[in-house]
């Protein structure tokens, strides 16, 4: 391991560069600091007033700035200096939730449709919907089939249902609808004054607003469909995380037309996941379209690796 000196400003302009944790060690006349990475540590002294080297702006320096980050835990390295990370899919009380069908609002969780699907007609599209009851975080997957001809495709897909809002003829509704411009409307909140009323638990889908400057905002419960209140501001100077349409929207296409032939297994694990969050009121769709082929019948089954904070 080469050790290399450097003055302060060096120093401190590397640990801005690399941000690597500054290690030290305290002397009866100095603080030796060390950035270690890969098989280089680089050093620097703040010397103490009882050292001749000492420089009263260099001290001040490092206390005022520069103490109280020191001797933090360190991010393993390999030997070339690449930091080495375990990636961690889960957030503080989240638990894996590997699941082979959805929910159900009555049978409950994994109560609703089962993950399989199966065709033995030639250019038969077959689809299973679904949702879950609670956000959950979507990491992967595994599907497995057989009887595929060339030809055979999957797809899996997710949608925002329509959010709902009826007329309100007294004036007093909840909501109006601004239109969009391109043949849908947007439904934005109202002080009871509203043309329309919405009902907020079970007739609207959010869409997230990317640039958060969205109309509603949501309660992120543990369990349940949550609560919609409208976001601070005024329209159309918002600043919430969700927004509301009256059409479908498509969301996510998560396998786009991924061929089939014989049997197999299809693995949608990346190797650092990085969890993709999916709300209650979102629909998600498998479709299997075959080809003109279908002297087997095509079988095929899924599960998906998911988070969520209540598993019964």
């Amino acid at each position: 391991m080469a050790i290399i000196k450097l003055p302060w400003t060096e120093f401190k302009n590397m640990v801005r560069d690399k941000k690597i944790p500054i290690q030290r060690r305290e002397t009866e006349n100095a603080h030796e600091l060390m950035l270690p990475e890969g098989s280089n540590t680089w050093v620097s002294y703040i010397f103490k007033e009882n050292d001749p080297n000492y420089v009263e702006s260099v001290y001040l320096d490092y206390q005022d700035n520069y103490a109280s980050l020191v001797n933090l835990p360190l991010q393993p390295r390999s030997e070339d200096g690449r930091i080495l990370m375990q990636p961690v899919t889960l957030d503080k009380g989240i638990w894996h939730w590997f699941c082979g069908a959805g929910d159900d609002p009555v049978a409950g969780k994994a109560g609703g449709q089962t993950f399989m699907l199966s065709s033995a007609a030639a250019h038969e599209v077959v689809t299973a919907s679904w949702h879950f009851n609670d956000w959950v975080a979507l990491s992967g997957g595994v599907a497995r089939y057989r009887g595929a001809n060339l030809g055979d495709v999957c797809n899996f897909t997710m949608y925002a249902p329509a959010s709902v809002a009826t007329p309100n003829e007294t004036g007093t509704g909840n909501c109006n609808k601004v239109p969009t411009g391109l043949g849908f409307n947007v439904i934005v909140p109202a002080a009871g004054d509203g043309a329309f009323d919405v009902d907020l638990e079970n007739d609207v889908t959010p869409i997230p607003n990317e640039g958060k400057g969205g109309l509603w905002d949501w309660s992120w419960p543990d369990e349940g469909r949550g609560t919609f209140l409208p976001a601070p501001g005024h329209f159309p100077f918002m600043v919430g995380h969700y927004d509301f349409y009256d059409v479908p929207i498509p969301m996510i296409r998560f396998i786009a037309n991924v061929p089939l032939l014989g049997q197999g297994q299809l693995e949608f694990n990346p190797q650092n996941p990085h969890p993709t969050y999916i709300l209650p009121h979102w629909q998600m769709v498998c479709t299997l379209t075959r080809g003109a082929d279908a002297s087997t019948p095509l079988e095929f089954i899924w599960y998906m690796m998911t988070a969520r904070k209540k598993t019964t």
